[in-house]
């Protein structure tokens, strides 16, 4: 406590506590070097010296976090005595990664340090031998780095750390190669689940660039997980199916592994995909009868994508209503529950709540569109899980027209409850008829569905803005087109963002996605430039449904193609609902 006052009231007397002898031979050198730093920042580098040389490393964080630019070659110097040679008279010589890649990172920052100065110096002073990975990649000649990782394969966290280096770095010819290279020299090192991530992204880069050599180990790595825990199997089992069906043509492996898949899933979505495949696998097979049999499992489902991709081969294959029996809700879903909770929600205000206080801060709330407080409204009343509040949340949602605060309750009521609404799960917005122009309303209500669920305040961990999540880049784009001063705080007008991202669209729809619903979906969630990488190295998106089902399937990026298909589903849905879906919707929507 008393060294902390000291501190607090004169650090240089601490610094005379805590630095070494030869402090002063220090000093001398960092002047002679860093010629413009003042005394604070060279009080702070001595710091950082004595810091990393204890391996205390946020602390050498903090201490970096007050020294500015400059210092390059007394930094190196002291990088290669503490890291590269360490002190022997230190107990231990192993390094945290994690921890050293987290400080290097940030002195490689151009704010703090020129990279190239950083990286000549270092490459100069032979840091390929320095355990981490990372910086062994970065700084030096790659064949040095892959030698001594195979050198050290028995090291799993250091063969794990260099194939995420390699992912990140999109080397993916090196990153697939040495993958398998690991794989037949050592089958154990991929036996923790830890590895799942690389797992897939291994299995979906083989199959994104259309390696076939590799499509067999791919499958070897994935199955080398089939007995872990459940949650984490089931992440593996439908891509192992996939990847027998449509890459090794092993039809019974891909059966065994979408039945498997269909035993462990509870979700609608995941339900109705399952369906499919083992629809479309039987159907491969042969077997008509038994493929009829689970498309029409998965034809259930009318909403979701692979429900609508199950009804198209059920037309192919046998006459199927495509209507959703007049609109008639209690018809057409498949559970019993709807039925029972639509028959009671008019008397919902006479049921008594725990949670009255709760749901009268609700109808303020939700009427004066204060989306963040509503959802966290939300999500403590659904922990009771009581059905009499979801009566009641679903009435004040119809009466403030949040449209936000409908599809919030609706989805939990669909995935937990089995209950589907459709007219909730698809409201409308007014906005839409005004800017609209040559674009389905359909097509923009699906859009603004997926990407805020109709809340105009939504803000993205990447920044996107508003009921259309605009980046606020390309919102000043468009508002120069229209000649209008950019005001982020209108991104978060629903009109004006409608308007915006209606202009978006119609730039996406029209432009070199030539009228696809798929390549726009994709553009506008992954940006034009990734497109136009799908299409050199996937094909164009053409030819038969199963094939188009094949490209979206092999989007490399998770979330895009998760986006795509919900997309189209929701596009399909609201022709239902303001039309009429037939086979020409579904095909149509797959151009």
């Amino acid at each position: 406590m008393l060294l902390f006052f000291v501190f607090l009231l004169c650090p240089y007397v601490l610094f005379a506590v805590v630095v070494p002898a030869t402090s002063q031979d220090v000093l001398d050198n960092v002047l002679c070097h860093c010629r413009g730093l003042t005394d604070k920042e060279i009080f702070h580098l001595e710091k950082l010296r004595y810091s990393i040389k204890r391996m205390d490393w946020y602390y050498a964080h903090y201490h970096a976090n007050m020294v500015g630019d400059g210092g390059v070659v007394y930094f190196t110097d002291l990088l290669h005595d503490s890291v590269v040679d360490p002190d022997p008279s230190l107990s231990s010589n192993r390094f945290n990664s994690q921890e050293v890649g987290y400080l290097f990172n940030y002195f490689f920052d151009p704010r703090y340090l020129p990279k190239k100065n950083l990286k000549r110096v270092i490459v100069e002073k032979s840091c390929v031998h320095m355990p981490d990975v990372e910086m062994c990649l970065r700084f030096s000649a790659h064949n040095s780095c892959v030698d001594y990782v195979k050198k050290h394969r028995h090291d799993y966290g250091l063969v794990y750390k260099y194939l995420r280096v390699l992912a990140s770095e999109h080397n993916i010819i090196q990153f697939v190669s040495l993958f398998s290279e690991f794989l037949h020299l050592d089958r154990d090192i991929f036996a923790s689940s830890k590895w799942n991530y690389l797992k897939r992204l291994y299995a979906r880069e083989v199959i994104f660039h259309q390696m076939s050599d590799y499509f067999q180990d791919a499958y070897d790595i994935l199955y080398s997980t089939y007995n872990e825990k459940r949650i984490r199997s089931i992440n593996n089992q439908w891509l192992l199916g996939w990847l027998s069906l449509e890459f090794l043509s092993d039809h019974h492996k891909s059966l065994y592994h979408f039945h498997e898949f269909e035993q462990l899933v509870r979700t609608p979505v995941s339900v109705s995909r399952a369906n499919y495949w083992l629809g479309h696998t039987y159907e491969k097979m042969g077997n008509i009868r038994e493929a009829i049999s689970w498309y029409k499992r998965g034809a259930i489902y009318k909403h979701l994508f692979y429900g609508q991709m199950s009804l198209y081969k059920l037309h192919q294959m046998s006459n199927v209503d495509f209507s959703y029996n007049g609109n008639n809700i209690y018809n057409y879903s498949p559970f019993m529950k709807t039925e029972e909770f639509l028959s009671s929600i008019h008397i919902f205000n006479k049921q008594p709540s725990s949670h009255q206080s709760l749901l009268k801060a609700l109808y303020y709330f939700a009427y004066i569109k204060e989306n963040c407080l509503v959802k966290c409204i939300v999500n403590y009343i659904i922990r009771k899980d009581d059905i009499n509040d979801f009566k009641i949340m679903l009435r004040i949602a119809n009466m403030t027209s949040n449209n936000y605060l409908l599809v919030l309750v609706t989805k939990y009521l669909h995935n937990s409850q089995h209950v589907i609404l459709l007219d909730s799960l698809y409201p409308m917005d007014h906005h839409v008829n005004t800017f609209s122009s040559d674009l389905s309303n359909s097509w923009l209500l699906s859009i603004m569905r997926q990407e805020s669920e109709f809340n105009h305040m939504a803000i993205s961990n990447s920044g996107a803005v508003g009921v259309m999540q605009l980046m606020p880049s390309v919102a000043k784009s468009l508002f120069r087109d229209i000649k209008l001063e950019y005001k982020q705080k209108l991104l978060h007008n629903p009109i004006c963002n409608i308007q915006l991202g209606t202009m978006l669209m119609h730039k996406l729809y029209f432009g070199e996605n030539k009228k696809s619903f798929v390549l726009s979906a994709g553009a506008y969630n992954a940006g034009t430039a990734n497109v136009s990488v799908w299409k050199n190295t996937m094909g164009d998106f053409q030819g038969t449904i199963d094939e188009k089902v094949k490209w979206i399937e092999s989007i490399p990026f998770e979330e895009t193609r998760d986006y795509v298909m919900y997309v189209i589903a929701n596009l399909n849905t609201y022709e239902m609902l303001l039309n009429e879906m037939n086979i020409n919707t579904i095909y149509q929507s797959l151009q």
